[in-house]
């Protein structure tokens, strides 16, 4: 019997919450609009002007902000009077999902009323307010960070499926904003297909997050536009000689420092018969293309980069291992749509594309490790043009690294996350554990390093503990901090400065 979910909604449908219908749509589901006299809130003055001046000079998307008539829609619609009344006798759906701006008091009456359950997307900081509004208070009050969670009610009580945090981008708020939409989209729809990531994420109570100063909207914005326009962001390598393996003293590390018109970052070492390599992307600030370099390590001192790999797209991120006595990498190609393979022929500067191991997908970063006797493959993948490509880790699993057939985790994506949802560095095994660090992409991208333990991993589990996050110091001139990795006794990290423009 076709399953029939009762959706309510105001005279206004946003476009964000068209997708989701027309995902699950596509899954089989039958959806039918439950209209009621709810008119959409009217955005004020300078939220309406800020959207305007950030849309046409910084080019900022607001597709999922945009809102049609109900009647436009291609489900069928039924128009309420009063929605308990109208429900409760119904009996054809097997459930309510709200997209009206209710207080969760509302919510638990219609689920126990109607006797069905209820799904509801809402900020939890924010009970009872518009996504488009809990985004911007949350925005104006420095936050960097914004939860979602699914919850559904059912007799009245309520039950948490589904949580996502995403970043608020200090000066952008209709970026940030679009990009919470885009993810949103995707969340009811994964409820359906059974993919509950709640328990998927641990924070320990230590855990620190910082908030920024209070923003005006305009205000921010045009901070952000003369700091854009004044400074541009160059990304340098950090390095130290330590035996003490760890991210906490990074900002107290050596710099290696590009020309004016170049970039160094994503760093990862190996040592090979005794001495240590440094891979790298080198990033021209003409074209925006990243290239493959190395560097050779000798008495503390780093030489300049040398070019290896060059493509027609963007390559980064050379995550170089060693298998079976032969080096290899996975450089980042999501321009390129895959992810790729490369096998050395002549260490360290020899390096042949050996295949396409996961095929149709924009991953960034990915790293592979042996764990429990199976290879895991961690990235983060772009689910949505409009949504960020910081926030969600995928996992696919083989028997080889060399495997053609990477089969993928069946609760991707397993963490919706801007606190750690792109990798930073390699996987680290210590004391009998294992360790993943990433990116901390609140407020902007790259903006930190975060260290989680893995604690559960299966093909159909997935558990890690958000251990610490580390931040850049801007009295040392650096404003993110974006890789981190390690071997023997070489730490390398990589860190943004701002350069003058007009100087």
């Amino acid at each position: 019997m076709e399953k029939v979910v009762g959706v309510l909604v105001g005279e206004k449908i946003f476009q964000w919450q068209i997708e989701t219908l027309e995902k699950l749509k596509d899954s089989g589901l039958k959806i039918e609009l439950l209209s009621v006299n709810q008119k959409e809130r009217h955005l004020n003055y300078y939220l309406k002007l800020l959207f305007f001046l950030e849309s046409k000079i910084l080019k900022s998307n607001f597709k999922y902000l945009k809102s049609r008539q109900v009647q436009e829609q291609i489900f069928s619609v039924n128009f309420l009077g009063n929605i308990s009344s109208a429900l409760s006798n119904s009996q054809k759906f097997s459930y309510i999902i709200s997209f009206l701006q209710q207080q969760e008091s509302e919510i638990k009456e219609i689920s126990i009323s109607s006797n069905i359950p209820v799904i509801s997307l809402s900020a939890p900081a924010f009970p009872g307010q518009s996504l488009i509004d809990a985004i911007s208070n949350a925005y104006k009050k420095g936050e960097i960070l914004f939860e979602i969670n699914l919850q559904v009610y059912k007799d009245g009580a309520k039950s948490l499926k589904y949580s996502a945090v995403s970043s608020i981008e200090a000066g952008l708020l209709l970026k940030s904003i679009n990009a919470i939409l885009a993810k949103c989209s995707l969340i009811i729809p994964r409820f359906f297909n059974n993919n509950c990531n709640v328990f998927n994420i641990e924070v320990s109570r230590d855990i620190n997050i910082r908030l920024d100063k209070k923003r005006g909207l305009l205000n921010a914005f045009f901070i952000h536009l003369f700091d854009k326009i004044y400074y541009k962001r160059q990304w340098i390598l950090l390095y130290n000689f330590t035996h003490a393996q760890n991210q906490n003293p990074v900002n107290s590390f050596c710099q290696l420092l590009p020309a004016k018109i170049n970039q160094y970052a994503d760093p990862f070492v190996i040592t090979h018969e005794g001495r240590q390599y440094l891979f790298l992307e080198e990033l021209g600030f003409k074209n925006g293309k990243g290239i493959i370099s190395y560097s050779t390590i000798g008495g503390n001192r780093i030489s300049t980069p040398k070019k290896i790999i060059e493509s027609k797209y963007h390559m980064s991120f050379p995550n170089v291992f060693k298998y079976n006595n032969q080096f290899y990498m996975i450089p980042e190609t999501q321009d390129d749509n895959n992810i790729q393979l490369w096998r050395c022929m002549d260490f360290p500067e020899k390096w042949k594309k050996e295949k396409n191991i996961v095929d149709n997908v924009k991953a960034v970063d990915s790293i592979i490790h042996e764990i429990n006797g199976k290879w895991w493959l961690f990235c983060s993948i772009k689910s949505l043009r409009e949504a960020s490509g910081h926030e969600e880790l995928h996992i696919f699993y083989s028997d080889s690294p060399l495997s053609d057939k990477w089969l993928p985790h069946s609760g991707n994506p397993v963490i919706s996350d801007a606190r750690c949802g792109r990798n930073a560095g390699k996987i680290e095994y210590k004391n009998g554990k294992y360790f993943r660090y990433s990116q901390f992409s609140g407020k902007v991208y790259g903006f930190g390093i975060s260290k989680s333990e893995i604690v559960k991993i299966s093909e159909n589990e997935y558990k890690e503990k958000l251990m610490e996050i580390i931040y850049p110091d801007n009295s040392k001139g650096f404003y993110n901090l974006h890789s981190f990795n390690y071997d023997g006794n070489l730490v390398v990290s990589d860190a943004i400065r701002r350069i003058k423009r007009f100087l």
